[in-house]
């Protein structure tokens, strides 16, 4: 029974008020046309009975009037206002019983005229001026007419008029008083609506997850929201009244006064600037501005949405440059075959150079022609430096820790570079009793050649390229400012008379990725000063450098005192023969041919293989009466590995020795881990074959 009750109740209420949510004129409309007919037909037809001396013709009107109003109302209610059907109803129906109610002495006036009047002051456009005149004009004009014709106003009797003034400022009151309430409710409503939306507005903007700020034509800060706040490195409420420009440095404020330029004549755009934080931190910032106003009345404001992307930049500019790295990397290991071929093919070349020149000296008794056969086995012997060389280049992975003489690396680096120097380069070598220093060669000269190339680029006009070492004794780290313990060092330094760094770049320099070739028109990956100190470091010494702007660089490597005894220059080996019967496994014709010549000069029997596949069925057929066997290990069909794993399982107490143009690498390593008795490098000498098949043949 309640809810029937609440239901009906709520029907009531829904029927009796004006819609909530209707704007404030239509809900007004409703309200008149509603309680304007129900006091007509509820108040003042029961109150008109009473009067016995009133004109029948005003209760007819009254009851017209407050038909047509409830009509109005339900209409309103299904979406049609005719509001101006009501005002001139009400003119008309004031004209028609204004004389009958006894004129200006009546109560007609009193709630026909607010009604009107409301329904003209929340009207919009032409209507609210014409209606207010009309409005107006009427009284006038039936005030005139009282005044003219005073007998056309039906009088009332003292009583009767009172009855007649009360109802008619009692309804007054109420239609007043409704304009009132619908008013207020209106405003109320509003003004809850304009906080629940500031409200929404304002959640929304301090939770997106971009900075969004306000700014007005002088870069100044309106509004900013907490993640701005956050961006720009200030505290809550810090960004309001600061200044855009007071966080950017002089290009960065040219960038954004010429961004306002654009927002003058009305145009958005988005674009980066670099700010400074108030902490020193400098970011990288994605700025969105858009021209906007705060009201028609205010001035041009600008409305920038700022997004920090220092991070995404640095792991764009990270990804490109492992890319490069990527690519660079593949390169190397593509140089560094293509190097080991070259190195292996011209090895073979050398081989047989070498060899065919020994056979000759050994037979030759002419000064002359020893002369001349001395100066072919030379220039073939460097050219092997060089093929060892190569292969230094493209061996990967292996650390050598050996004594290495400072000078001789020094000399070394720079045979390598001279070719590409400049004639206007003077290279300077000062070496004053420098002790060797226990490193990998390969490492060491890979910092001497990066170190002399940067100062080679910093010198591309000419200049002095000077590289000296001495020895130092180094206090603890405490006072030499090195991180070092204290003890006896090789200082080596690389100077040049070049272009210098730049005060912010110095401390940068060993950062990987970090790279100032590209401004200077060369490309560069930014490993080069990184890895040269990662290598000095795993050879527990450090590296400095010292730069002034236009007068040159200095590089200090700073590497403990060797421990290792040098390596011993080797005797000439004599070529001493030797007996048995070899296995040659060869697959170029004039190294078979070669060494069947010379194991012939040093009295061994020969047989010979051109692959791994021939070898391995010679070894099954002969095994039993070999001494030992040759290994080429770059052949067709079956490579040297293979064939040496078939050999095994046929009979692994005959000697093998790996023979191979491609250095001590982790393939012969391998093999001479699985029992190989040995590694000839090509291209090899007489006196080397020899002693090697001595060696083999004593075990």
């Amino acid at each position: 029974m309640r809810n029937v009750l609440k239901q009906n109740g709520n029907a009531w209420k829904a029927w009796a008020t004006p819609d909530p949510a209707l704007p404030l004129e239509k809900q007004l409309f409703q309200g008149i046309c509603l309680l304007g007919g129900v006091l007509n037909l509820v108040v003042v037809l029961p109150v008109n009975i009473f009067q016995t001396s009133l004109s029948p013709w005003v209760n007819w009107a009254v009851v017209g009037l407050g038909l047509e109003l409830i009509a109005l109302s339900w209409l309103a209610r299904r979406g049609l206002y005719l509001k101006k059907t009501t005002f001139l109803s009400i003119i008309i129906w004031l004209d028609l019983v204004w004389f009958p109610n006894a004129g200006s002495q009546g109560s007609i006036g009193l709630y026909f005229f607010p009604a009107a009047f409301f329904l003209v002051l929340f009207s919009q456009g032409a209507f609210r001026s014409l209606g207010f005149l009309l409005l107006v004009a009427n009284i006038i004009a039936l005030l005139v007419s009282e005044t003219i014709w005073p007998n056309l106003a039906h009088a009332f009797n003292p009583m009767e008029r009172l009855i007649d003034l009360s109802t008619g400022y009692l309804l007054s009151m109420l239609i007043c008083a409704l304009m009132l309430w619908v008013v207020l409710e209106g405003f109320n409503r509003e003004k809850r609506r304009l906080a629940d939306s500031e409200r929404l507005y304002r959640e929304l903007l301090e939770r997106q997850g971009e900075g969004f700020a306000l700014v007005d034509a002088d870069e100044r800060f309106i509004f900013a929201n907490p993640l701005a706040e956050q961006i720009f490195g200030v505290p809550h409420g810090g960004l309001v009244g600061c200044s855009l420009l007071d966080f950017l440095g002089p290009e960065g404020q040219h960038k954004v006064l010429e961004e306002t330029k654009l927002r003058a004549q009305q145009i958005h755009s988005t674009y980066e600037i670099p700010i400074r934080r108030p902490d020193g931190e400098a970011r990288l910032l994605r700025v969105t501005a858009t021209p906007g106003r705060l009201s028609p009345e205010e001035p041009l404001n600008i409305i920038g949405v700022f997004r920090d992307i220092t991070e995404e930049t640095q792991a764009e500019r990270t990804k490109q440059l492992l890319e490069q790295e990527k690519h660079q990397a593949q390169k190397m290991d593509s140089l560094g075959s293509l190097a080991g071929g070259v190195a292996h093919d011209f090895n073979n070349m050398l081989g047989g150079i070498m060899g065919y020149a020994d056979l000759l000296l050994a037979g030759e008794s002419d000064p002359k022609r020893q002369r001349y056969l001395l100066a072919i086995t030379a220039a073939a012997s460097r050219s092997a430096e060089l093929t060892r060389k190569l292969l230094a280049f493209g061996r990967r992975g292996k650390n050598l820790v050996v004594s290495l003489n400072m000078r001789d690396a020094v000399e070394e680096c720079l045979d390598m570079l001279r070719p590409s120097m400049s004639p206007d380069l003077k290279v300077i070598v000062a070496m004053v009793d420098c002790p060797s220093v226990d490193g990998d060669p390969a490492q060491l000269h890979q910092v001497l050649v990066n170190l002399c190339i940067n100062a080679m680029e910093a010198m591309p006009e000419g200049g002095v390229l000077t590289l000296a070492a001495c020895a130092r004794e180094l206090p603890g780290s405490s006072e030499s400012g090195l991180p070092l313990p204290a003890g006896s060092y090789v200082e080596l330094s690389v100077s040049d008379t070049g272009m210098g760094m730049a005060e912010e770049v110095r401390p940068r320099i060993f950062e990987p990725f970090f790279t100032t070739k590209d401004s200077s028109g060369v490309s560069g990956t930014g490993l080069g000063l990184a890895t040269a100190f990662g290598i000095i470091q795993t050879h527990r010494g450090a590296i400095t450098v010292d730069s002034v702007r236009g007068k040159g660089s200095v590089f200090r490597l700073f590497l403990p005192v060797g421990q290792l005894s040098p390596l011993k220059a080797e005797a000439p080996v004599l070529s001493t023969g030797g007996q048995g019967l070899v296995l040659l496994v060869e697959d170029e014709p004039i190294l078979q041919d070669l060494g069947r010549s010379i194991l012939d000069s040093l009295g061994y029997e020969v047989l010979t293989a051109g692959d791994g596949l021939e070898a391995v069925e010679v070894f099954r057929r002969h095994h039993s009466r070999l001494c030992a066997v040759l290994l080429d290990l770059k052949m067709p069909r079956m490579a040297g590995r293979e064939a040496y794993a078939e050999i095994l399982m046929v009979d692994p107490k005959v000697p093998v020795i790996v023979c191979t143009g491609f250095g001590e690498n982790e393939e012969v390593q391998e093999l001479l881990t699985l029992g190989a008795a040995g590694m000839l490098a090509k291209p090899y000498r007489i006196g080397e074959l020899a002693a090697m098949l001595r060696q083999v043949s004593a075990r």
